[in-house]
């Protein structure tokens, strides 16, 4: 999972803060709000914003909205 944050916020830090704090549960990480990540090291608002997004986008796809 790591390798795949990595790819998606382009900050080693960030992805390593993430996958402590989740221990590399993705369900964790899709009930986690913006502020819950923005207090992790190497996580500001934009990477939070992010990885929102992500999981708003996956939820869009699940339930088929456009």
């Amino acid at each position: 999972m790591e390798d795949l944050l990595y790819a998606l916020l382009g900050n080693r830090e960030a992805a390593r803060s993430i996958v402590a704090e989740t221990g590399g549960d993705l369900r964790r990480l899709a009930g986690m709000e913006v502020d819950d990540l923005t207090v992790l090291p190497g996580i500001g608002e934009g990477a939070a914003a992010k990885i929102a997004a992500l999981f708003e986008i996956v939820t869009r796809i699940i339930r088929g909205q456009r």
